[in-house]
């Protein structure tokens, strides 16, 4: 391996900040020189072009050949760094630390296989935003290490526990490259993190969740995304986990009701306008619903209900 410290980003219509990423990773304080690869599918934005003023390797591929994690693996395979760190077009390190505070818990303990940073909202994100940033497990503030071992029995976890056992995030992340020579991320349509790491705990290796590491990311998306994302991730945590999903009436006469009260009445809103309140019922059923309907729609349930499932989390 080559002392470089890589770096990989899939990209597709990065957009007009996308630079501003490429000039934040390039002023990383960091001991080793840095080797950045993008690989692009399909962008008509301009973002190539982009590219072409900074010192970064461009990979293309067909949009129609873009996977989470096939795509991933393409590129790392083009890159020559004893870690490699993870990073999507829209997540902008916070300060000039981000990186060496990433890869210090890779340099320190051999049986760390990957770290992940902590998210944080962008500037000027309303309350729902922020919410949702807050309530991800890569929010927290403190450290954790996630390990397999006698102490942890996973019949006696809940499924949020597991969730957060298994947490990696590809938003922020670094993975030994030792480790994915023998456990490459793999086909994957959605959730190649949480995949990746659940496999690699099972392997005797360490997830770090890294709160020092710290990257600007969030989106103020629709409800009818939300749900489609709420969907596809109860969907992978059915398959991951297994376990009984919530039914139908604790779902309409408990869940749904206190999230739209919670969006409503527990959010720092400045204004109560129409604007607000429909936003907060919305995306009040957005979670309960794709909670429910998530493991109802996976590859264990029947054909129709298969393909209803394919057809919601396309293109997420």
């Amino acid at each position: 391996m080559s002392e470089v410290i890589s770096i990989v980003i899939p990209t597709r219509n990065a957009g007009p900040e996308f630079p501003e990423l490429l000039e934040r990773l390039l002023a990383q304080r960091v001991s080793l020189p840095l080797e950045i690869i993008v690989i692009d599918s399909g962008s008509t934005d301009g973002t190539i072009e982009q590219c072409a003023r900074f010192p970064v390797t461009v990979l293309t591929i067909p949009p129609e050949e873009f996977d989470h994690g096939e795509t991933r693996d393409r590129a790392i395979r083009h890159t020559h760094g004893q870690f490699v760190a993870l990073l999507v077009q829209d997540a902008l390190p916070a300060n000039e630390w981000w990186l060496e505070c990433l890869i210090e818990p890779l340099r320190e303990d051999a049986s760390i296989a990957g770290t992940y940073s902590r998210q944080i909202p962008r500037p000027g994100s309303d309350a729902f935003v922020r919410r949702h940033v807050k309530d991800h497990v890569a929010s927290r503030q403190e450290p954790r290490r996630q390990r397999l071992d006698d102490s942890v029995d996973l019949s006696a976890l809940t499924l949020e526990e597991k969730i957060t056992l298994f947490s990696f995030d590809n938003v922020s992340s670094a993975i030994r490259r030792s480790v994915w020579e023998r456990f490459p991320f793999g086909r994957a349509t959605f959730g190649e993190d949480i995949r990746w790491a659940k496999r690699i705990m099972e392997a005797g290796y360490t997830i770090y969740y890294q709160p020092d590491s710290v990257v600007i990311h969030s989106h103020d998306r629709s409800a009818w995304y939300d749900f489609k994302r709420f969907v596809a991730s109860y969907r992978l945590y059915h398959e991951l986990f297994g376990g009984d999903p919530p039914s139908l009436r604790f779902t309409l006469f408990h869940a749904i009701p206190y999230h739209i009260y919670a969006n409503l009445c527990k959010l720092p809103h400045e204004r109560m306008t129409p604007r607000v309140i429909s936003k907060a019922i919305t995306k009040g059923l957005a979670f309960p619903l794709g909670r429910y309907l998530g493991p109802r729609v996976g590859r264990d349930a029947p054909r129709w209900r298969q393909r209803l499932g394919d057809r919601l989390t396309r293109g997420i």
